[in-house]
This record gives C-alpha cells, sequence and structure tokens, in this order.
C-alpha cells in the first residue's frame, strides 16, 4: 500500500508538470500525501488544488480533503470552515461522510451537542456509518450519562463492523 501512494504522488507530480492547471492532479497527489500522514504537504496540494476553480462536487471532495489534514494538524477551527463550505457542493453518502467527521471535530473542540447533531445527519444519510454510531453511543454513555441509549447504538455498529465482505470469485 505504501508503494502504490508514493507510485500515486510521483504520477501526479508528472501529471502537475505536464498540466499546471488540473485540480485533479493536485488533489489525487494531496490525497496519496495525507495517506502517507504528511499532513502538511496535503493541505498544500489541497489548498493548490482549490485554487484552479474545480468543478463544484470535486471542490467539495477537496475541501473535505483539506478538512481532515487540518484536523490532523490541529488547526480544528478551519476544519469546521471547510467541513461548512464542503456540505455546499457535495450530496448523498459524500455529504454523510462530512457530518460525521464535522461531528468528530466538534468532538475534539468539546462540543458534544453540535457533535451530536452532526452524528444524527450522517446516520440519516447512510445508517450503517459506524464513526457516527459509536460516537453516538459514547456521546449517550459517557456525556449524557444515558447507557441505555448507548446499547442500541453499539449494537448496530457491530452489526455493520461484523458484516462479512464480498469476496472476489476467482476463476
Amino acid at each position: 500500500a505504501r508503494r502504490q501512494r508514493q507510485m500515486c504522488i510521483r504520477d501526479s507530480t508528472k501529471a502537475i508538470e505536464l498540466n499546471p492547471d488540473s485540480a485533479l492532479a493536485y488533489y489525487a497527489r494531496a490525497t496519496a500525501y495525507s495517506l502517507e500522514e504528511d499532513f502538511y504537504a496535503a493541505e498544500q496540494d489541497y489548498n493548490k488544488a482549490l485554487k484552479k476553480n474545480p468543478e463544484p462536487e470535486m471542490r467539495g471532495h477537496i475541501l473535505l480533503g483539506r478538512g481532515v489534514a487540518y484536523v490532523q494538524l490541529g488547526e480544528t477551527e478551519s476544519c469546521l470552515n471547510d467541513f461548512d463550505e464542503a456540505l455546499k457542493y457535495l450530496k448523498g453518502e459524500e455529504k454523510g461522510k462530512v457530518y460525521s467527521k464535522r461531528g468528530l471535530a466538534y468532538l475534539l473542540l468539546g462540543e458534544m451537542d453540535k457533535s451530536y447533531v452532526d452524528f444524527e445527519k450522517a446516520l440519516s444519510i447512510n445508517t450503517k456509518d459506524v464513526i457516527a454510531l459509536i460516537s453516538i453511543a459514547d456521546l449517550q454513555w459517557l456525556h449524557y450519562h444515558a447507557p441505555e441509549k448507548a446499547l442500541p447504538f453499539l449494537d448496530l455498529s457491530l452489526i455493520h463492523i461484523s458484516e462479512p465482505t464480498r469476496l472476489r470469485r476467482i476463476s
């Protein structure tokens, strides 16, 4: 996996050299940097991608990625701005991911009620969002002191974690 990420960085760098106006190339390299846990380099490339005026959905993905990098860099307020902006551009399950990530950011800031609302929004879009399920259970148990309300969320998270993955048939 590490080798693939490094190849992606190399290939994206070549693509940027060939087409410096490609938001997609900067986004791909930023994502690979994030996976390599080089969040500073990722942030720089997400910034460059945004300057290329990408189409709206891509803009949403770039903002989501940069928001995650900001969380890792300890820039929680900046990440919230990016997540708020990403919500304007993304739809469906991608929007649910933003709510889930923003919920985690609110947890880091100690804003439990806002966090809870975002996790509920994430679950309204994707009932199998394990991060949202576990986070709501955690909030119910530890913050709201309602363990009886936490257990159904934990049960659901365990069901979704243990769902068998589809195996490819090798012929």
